[in-house]
């Protein structure tokens, strides 16, 4: 099972509707390849990134948000065999008013 050793790195440019979430790949103990990131936002998915070999962090621009509202922000990681990984810490952030 892909495991995150590393949280969320970030967040940034945070605005009433968007923000900028960053992160650093997910390893798997088995060696298997990571295939993609979703990020979520209060347990929905609002975005991610497909992996990429050797890159070392990832980042999304989530929009669609409301206007002065808590989000709880988590990655979830998944290798080529659909396994998993645990939600990295929860990051909360406020959009603006």
């Amino acid at each position: 099972w892909p495991v995150l050793f590393l949280n969320i790195g970030g967040i940034s440019n945070i605005t009433s509707t968007s923000f900028t979430v960053t992160w650093n790949p997910s390893t798997s103990p088995d060696n298997i390849t990571m295939s993609y990131y979703v990020v979520y936002a209060n347990g929905v998915a609002v975005g991610g990134s497909m992996a990429q070999p050797l890159q070392t962090t990832y980042s999304d621009t989530i929009t669609g948000l409301s206007p002065a509202t808590s989000y709880s922000i988590t990655v979830v990681a998944y290798d080529i065999l659909l396994n998993e990984s645990t939600p990295s810490g929860a990051l909360v952030i406020n959009t603006l008013p």
